[in-house]
């Protein structure tokens, strides 16, 4: 279920710190790495904004394992090829 709303400021803040992280780390952080990075005071706030992000086709998630986030998009909009 994909909407083509733009994504917001805020939520662009968190894809860009998820790219980041993952480019970094070579893994994807945990709700608490993004908690923590973007200043957040429960995982529900992370939640809302994955989630957001995820109708909106940026990213994917496997709600079955941990860290499963797969960017689908660029911070531009454009399709990412994995």
């Amino acid at each position: 279920m994909r909407n083509d709303f733009p994504a917001t400021k805020r939520q662009i803040e968190f894809l860009k710190m998820i790219i980041d992280f993952s480019e970094e780390n070579y893994y994807m952080p945990s709700y608490t790495d993004i908690k923590e990075a973007m200043n957040c005071k429960s995982n529900s706030t992370v939640s809302d904004h994955l989630t957001a992000l995820e109708k909106k086709g940026y990213l994917a998630r496997d709600y079955r394992k941990p860290r499963q986030i797969k960017v689908l998009r660029n911070l531009d909009g454009s399709f990412r090829i994995n």
